[in-house]
């Protein structure tokens, strides 16, 4: 009759520890990985919106260029 209860109550530690560490745990770390790719797509986004105003300047300054000749 003791082994039940000392088994019933090791079963109740680790089920505590489960649900009050681990559970979480895996929780923080699944909301940081969501987090992290969220923040990675706004700079992916960021970065091409950049690069496609690069382009427009550039494109603009190639037409404006006017080629220097010398006169003797």
């Amino acid at each position: 009759m003791s082994h039940w209860i000392i088994y019933s109550l090791l079963f109740y530690i680790i089920y505590k520890m489960i649900r009050g560490v681990i559970f979480p745990a895996v929780h923080i770390t699944n909301t940081i990985n969501s987090k992290m790719r969220e923040m990675q797509d706004k700079m992916k986004d960021t970065e091409q919106q950049q690069n496609q105003q690069k382009t427009r300047q550039s494109q603009k300054k190639e037409g404006e260029y006017i080629d220097y000749e010398e006169v003797k």
